[in-house]
């Protein structure tokens, strides 16, 4: 009994935490890829799993059952064989830090499925409803019952409502997050991890990381206003605890409530006119609806991630004891079948989709399938909602069968991912191993330093032996910090190579300083080196001189333009992220230089 409580209030969380996660400013970029993605990972897995599941039926629990309720069922396996896990997802995408259009593809996609599912469930488990309980239908019938699907949206929008007064109680902090996702919490492991980027789907879709320099196009209009704190008897903690209780409470009741209109309405009109509303439709849908309103959304996703680890532990352990050992052992054959054709339906829809509808490329469209495999979460929700909807055997047949092909997709689908996302969607940064810094200022010795930070063998070979002395010094007391061997080697000049090697072996060199002495440090090395030298990067003075470099292919920054670029950003940027921005370009320090901590993900 205590289990039916239990799930009802984590599944109405989860339906919330699903509904949140969906946020249009996020997924417009690549709105029109997840879509075209989605509908073909729907209607393969439909086609391939409903057709299958039929065809078989002769060998599972549901042999005995008349055509249209086996129909219903195999809907439903088809159906929630399209959902994902977007909480998996999510954290290897943060785990490997990946980034770009094919990482926010995959998990924008991974996300709307749940939207999607929820409806399609809903259809197949009505035919279920009705055709497995034999009941007599009329055309009128089946319009009553349509037209209570479509009134879990209008419920949802009614509840989004509800949801946004809920949230104005007073007292507390305004938040104009318009960026933020719902794993903020994910950013305590690195400081730097949610500072200017979205670490949800990469709305900007660039080659660019939340680590490296942030950009205006990464904000929304949003974060530029002004937070305010409304006057209040309470405070900020003590209004979003109350905001919190009052809203979960809502989505619980809601949930309970469904079910006692269903019994009521069966009772008093029959099954064939019973009121049964998706409660997980309906408050995903309510979720959504309000976290797209940015003064509400930072609350949203703080309540959300406080509260999950005190709704999943109660929620899985439920699921865990309920299961009935028997039944997974004969659930096995039929969840191997049902594992087996979603891996096939996921991988025929990602390489046809990727390779002949997305248009990417080779080493995308054959990973994309490995990222799709997780599942989790809505898919045990769905499990128990069957096991709930009838006290036949099949329905508890039914509900096993998923939760052990969940169990599977867990420990196998991460790993799958994990290879896809790394093989398909490599990190933005071009690798340098090795670089040289030609220049005698201390810009050079700033570019050097950073360039070790990030794991390359520096040289600076222009430094004279005063300069290179101060910046030795510094090198030792990094040194005592990081224990990596030597970072910057300042032994070599320009003239004392042995036939270029030092410059011919690196990934890349930097020009600093002087204007003219650029211009001939170039003109000799492109002479020694030919064509086939190392990436170039100096920094001008003026557009004259930049002209002039980018027409030799040299890559150029204009300081001036730069600064004013960063000031621009800082500017734009939200109060904490324009400090973070600060720290990075700027020092306090005794040597005048960004000796500042290593990224977390960075190998040096």
């Amino acid at each position: 009994m205590l289990s039916n409580y239990v799930s009802a209030l984590a599944l109405s969380f989860i339906s919330f935490q699903a509904g949140q996660e969906i946020y249009l400013p996020e997924l417009r970029p690549q709105l029109k890829a997840i879509f075209i993605l989605l509908s073909a990972l729907y209607v393969t897995a439909m086609v391939i799993l409903t057709s299958v599941h039929l065809l078989v039926e002769s060998a599972f629990f549901y042999d005995d059952l008349a055509l249209s309720c086996q129909l219903g069922i195999a809907l439903m396996f088809g159906s929630i064989s399209v959902l994902g896990s977007p909480a998996t997802v999510m954290a290897i995408k943060i785990e490997l830090n990946s980034v770009g259009p094919f990482t926010s593809l995959m998990l924008g996609a991974t996300m709307t499925a749940e939207f999607v599912v929820l409806l399609s469930f809903s259809i197949s488990r009505i035919v279920c409803s009705i055709y497995c309980a034999e009941l007599d239908v009329s055309m009128g019938n089946l319009m009553f019952t349509l037209s209570i699907v479509m009134s879990n949206v209008l419920l949802g929008v009614i509840l989004a409502g509800v949801t946004f007064l809920i949230f104005q109680i007073p007292g507390g902090e305004h938040h104009d997050h318009g960026h933020t996702n719902g794993h903020e919490n994910s950013s305590t492991d690195s400081p730097s991890a949610s500072a200017y980027y979205n670490q949800k789907t990469d709305v900007k879709a660039a080659s660019v990381d939340m680590d490296s320099a942030p950009h205006p196009h990464n904000t929304y209009a949003e974060d530029v206003e002004s937070a305010t704190t409304a006057s209040s008897f309470l405070t900020p903690q003590t209004s979003l605890c109350l905001k919190g209780f009052i809203w979960l409470t809502m989505g619980y009741m809601f949930y309970l409530s469904t079910t006692t209109i269903a019994q009521a309405t069966i009772a008093a009109f029959s099954l064939s006119w019973e009121v049964k509303f998706e409660p997980l439709l309906v408050l995903m849908i309510a979720a959504c609806i309000a976290g797209h309103h940015t003064g509400i959304r930072h609350d949203m996703h703080v309540i959300l991630d406080t509260a999950a680890p005190y709704m999943f532990l109660p929620f899985f352990v439920m699921t865990g004891a309920a299961l009935k050992l028997d039944q997974v052992v004969h659930a096995i054959p039929l969840m191997t079948v049902y594992v087996l054709l979603r891996y096939i339906a996921i991988f025929i829809a990602c390489y046809v989709g990727g390779r002949f509808l997305l248009k990417l490329t080779p080493r995308q469209y054959n990973n994309l399938w490995l990222t799709m495999t997780p599942q989790a979460g809505v898919a045990l929700g769905l499990a128990n909602e069957v096991k709930a909807m009838s006290d036949d055997t099949w329905a508890a047949d039914f509900a096993a069968t998923i939760v052990a092909a969940v169990v599977v997709n867990q420990i196998v689908g991460p790993v799958l991912c994990s290879m896809g996302l790394a093989r398909a969607a490599p990190l933005p940064f071009y690798k340098v191993q090795n670089a040289v810094v030609i220049g005698d200022d201390e810009v050079a010795f700033e570019v050097a330093l950073e360039l070790s930070l990030y794991g390359a063998q520096v040289n600076v070979p222009l430094l004279d032996q005063e300069r290179a002395s101060k910046w030795q010094k510094m090198n030792d007391t990094i040194l005592k910090r990081t224990a990596k061997g030597e970072l910057i080697s300042y032994k070599n000049t320009l003239k004392d190579r042995d036939n270029a090697q030092t410059m011919s072996s690196a990934d890349v060199l930097v020009f600093t300083g002087d204007a003219n002495r650029t211009r001939e440090n170039i003109k000799m090395l492109k002479s020694l080196l030919g064509e086939s030298h190392p990436r170039m990067i100096a920094l001008v003075p003026d557009c004259k001189f930049s002209k002039e470099m980018k027409a030799q292919g040299i890559l150029v920054i204009q300081p001036s333009i730069a600064l004013a670029n960063i000031a621009t950003r800082m500017a734009l940027l939200d109060e904490k992220s324009a400090e973070a921005l600060s720290n990075e370009i700027s020092t306090t320090n005794d040597f005048s230089t960004a000796t500042r901590v290593v990224w977390p993900w960075v190998a040096v």
